[in-house]
């Protein structure tokens, strides 16, 4: 009778170096996002989507915009980066949907051609298609 609002969510989220870059790609399912929203840190995981808006958070908007996708050119190389992505639904309520803990220089993100991101194609280099479980959960022993 009463129809559940399913939130929306990520899935298939991949990240990859480009040119100096992270770039972090995903699809969506269950709900409609109206925006997504990833937020950076060097210090820990944003609970709220606007929490780089607080003074001393430590967290930096990396991008905002209807398509799914984030490019983050201003990452440390040297750093650890914790990237939180939120998703707002058709009420304007905000979820997080996904987190991972990246480092430019990790050995397992996948190096890609310049531009792919932008095509939505897979350039010329390997990708180990386990690299952000890995970044999320470490390497198994």
């Amino acid at each position: 009778m009463f129809e559940r609002q399913r939130a929306p969510h990520a899935v298939h989220l991949s990240a990859r170096r480009e040119a100096g870059a992270i770039v972090l790609t995903w699809d969506s399912r269950g709900g409609r996002a109206l925006l997504w929203r990833v937020l950076r840190s060097e210090h820990g995981f944003a609970e709220g989507a606007f929490d780089h808006t607080v003074v001393g958070s430590g967290q930096s908007l990396v991008s905002e915009g209807a398509l799914t996708g984030a490019r983050d050119d201003a990452a440390d190389p040297a750093a650890m980066h914790h990237y939180t992505v939120f998703a707002e639904d058709e009420r304007g309520e905000w979820h997080r949907v996904e987190k991972v803990r990246l480092a430019m220089d990790d050995r397992h993100l996948g190096a890609r051609a310049a531009g792919d991101f932008e095509a939505g194609g897979s350039g010329p280099g390997s990708v180990n298609p386990r690299a952000v479980d890995i970044a999320k959960w470490g390497t198994p022993t």
